[in-house]
């Protein structure tokens, strides 16, 4: 089942991970915010991440395909090797 066995880079997340970080701090700091989810949505994304960074670390490689829904434009640009 793809993407079975390939491991998550653990700078991809800490660079995800960032991103939305900064995606909350916007949207909770801004009457208008540009941020695409809502806090809620945010905050249960980062905290997926965090789940991805543990199990990357722990070497379960099987959670790599959460990537592409919480951040498909750095997905699709590392896949086709595009800058992103």
């Amino acid at each position: 089942m793809f993407p079975h066995g390939r491991p998550i880079s653990l700078d991809d997340l800490k660079s995800l991970k960032g991103t939305l970080v900064h995606a909350n701090a916007e949207a909770i700091t801004s009457d208008t915010s540009l941020a695409p989810f809502d806090l809620e949505e945010l905050g249960r994304m980062v905290d997926l991440v965090d789940k991805m960074q543990e199990g990357a670390m722990e070497g379960q490689p099987d959670m790599v395909w959460a990537i592409g829904p919480i951040d498909p434009t750095h997905s699709i640009g590392k896949v086709a090797d595009c800058p992103s």
